[in-house]
């Protein structure tokens, strides 16, 4: 008898992405000076954890909130899944002690890219608690963050970020342009982004908008300009100005030296007291008013584990590489004068 021929198999279309809201009122931001920041604001803060849920409410009071406060922190980045009662809990514990919290919020898995869109309604729970800037996504140019490579492609991120604004907006909130992982693809991929919104009479959804960076320095100086340094923030923001013709607001939501980098072969390995040495001048950098006014802040990845064990190599806290023991950035940063960052333009005068 034949082999019997297998029926034909049908690919499953990609699910569709909701349409645009419309309706929305006009942006109350205007100038870079009209964002929100924390009072007092240093410029810089913690990614706590690596974490997509809140800690133990015991690990915040005794552990996080003192660290926080003592690294005269006063921006920081939460990752968050959900709504949930201990999620709403955290996050308002954060913004009564002062904190402006930038709320990482898109599930685990799937990974967010390209189909996630947040529902407004959970949203609308953050920013009742005083939560302003929101980021769904993260690193859209890494495929482990893509579920289907049939729409890896800056066009369809485009597409899911400016529905995705739309219902951050609707919910009170700033929405974040998604961070890139550094190297070429990102700044590729950002301009893509910017350039299908252009073809496509999206660039209303930057009104009032704000952008995520992940300018991580790895192991280089400082003063690098390139597509994977510190000062990538700057190459953003003239891309951002470019379509634009104005700034918008950088924030670092993972920022910062990691112990024992060793990325680029023409720089020294990052030592504990390099690692202090360059996070401390990032921080200088802001009270001194070196940085341009559109990096609103860096927070630095991350505090610590804080109940999950991942991301040895970035932990100030109890560094799991450094005998346990805190980086000695932590130390020089409690001894520290607190400050208030210093701007160039006299707009942010308060």
């Amino acid at each position: 008898m034949p082999t019997p021929t297998p029926p034909p198999v049908t690919p499953t279309p990609p699910p569709q992405l909701p349409p645009r809201l419309q309706g929305l009122p006009p942006s109350p931001y205007k100038r870079l000076a009209d964002y929100p920041r924390p009072k007092p604001d240093s410029g810089y803060g913690f990614h706590i954890n690596a974490a997509a849920y809140p800690p133990d409410p015991v690990v915040f009071e005794q552990q996080i909130l003192p660290n926080l406060k003592a690294l005269g922190a006063t921006w920081v980045t939460v990752w968050l899944a959900n709504a949930s009662p201990a999620s709403l809990d955290y996050v308002k514990k954060l913004i009564d002690n002062g904190f402006e919290v930038v709320l990482r919020y898109h599930p685990v898995v799937p990974a967010p890219h390209p189909y996630y869109v947040p529902d407004p309604n959970e949203l609308a729970q953050f920013t009742r608690l005083g939560v302003h800037y929101i980021v769904t996504g993260n690193e859209p140019n890494l495929k482990n963050e893509n579920v289907d490579d049939r729409v890896h492609s800056p066009a369809e991120i485009a597409r899911q970020w400016v529905v995705s604004a739309d219902r951050i907006k609707a919910a009170g909130g700033i929405p974040l342009l998604y961070p890139m992982s550094s190297g070429p693809s990102g700044m590729e991929m950002l301009r893509g982004m910017l350039e299908w919104m252009k073809a496509n009479n999206a660039l209303d959804a930057l009104d009032g908008a704000a952008v995520a960076v992940h300018n991580r320095p790895l192991n280089k100086p400082l003063d690098v300009i390139d597509d994977s340094s510190f000062r990538t923030y700057e190459l953003v923001d003239d891309l951002v100005r470019e379509y634009l013709g104005r700034s918008l607001p950088i924030l670092g939501t993972e920022a910062g030296y990691t112990f024992g980098d060793l990325i680029d072969p023409r720089f020294p390995r990052v030592s504990p007291e390099g690692h202090m040495n360059g996070n401390l001048e990032i921080i200088y950098g802001f009270r001194d008013g070196r940085w341009r006014d559109s990096l609103f802040c860096q927070n630095f990845w991350i505090l610590s584990g804080f109940g999950t064990r991942t991301f040895f190599a970035d932990w100030w806290i109890e560094n799991p590489l450094y005998f346990g023991q805190n980086l000695p950035i932590v130390e020089a940063l409690k001894n520290m004068p607190k400050f208030e960052r210093k701007f160039q333009s006299p707009d942010f005068q308060r």
